[in-house]
């Protein structure tokens, strides 16, 4: 299922997680749906890139730095789940742009368990 712009407009307690980059900047990939929603408590993102670009020094490359990125997001995920709200992922995070499979296969790993405590 894809998320859309509308789909997201209209929920009501529930959150939906994108892959995102550190700077949390720039509209490409999921980002394009949800960035939009993140101000109004709609959507989070979760880090899977260092920036928003395809250069080689955007990619994670399973860093400590990047890890601890990534479970701050998730523990803010999980904050939001105990608070009573529904998580709704966004499909194939990570798997897009990112190249996490690829590129950062330690960090792909988290998520994708972290993902599947939520289906």
């Amino acid at each position: 299922m894809w998320i859309t712009k509308e789909m997201i407009e209209e929920s009501t307690h529930i959150i939906f997680i994108f892959g995102d980059n550190l700077l949390q900047r720039g509209l490409g990939g999921q980002a394009k749906v949800c960035r939009p929603f993140v101000n109004k408590g709609k959507a989070l993102g979760i880090p899977t890139k260092r920036k928003p670009t395809m250069y080689a020094d955007a990619f994670f490359s399973d860093r400590d730095d990047e890890i601890r990125a990534v479970r701050w997001a998730i523990r803010t995920i999980i904050s939001k789940y105990d608070g009573g709200y529904t998580i709704i992922f966004m499909p194939n995070i990570g798997r897009g742009y990112a190249k996490l499979p690829e590129k950062s296969p330690r960090i792909y790993k988290l998520i994708s368990n972290f993902i599947k405590t939520f289906t």
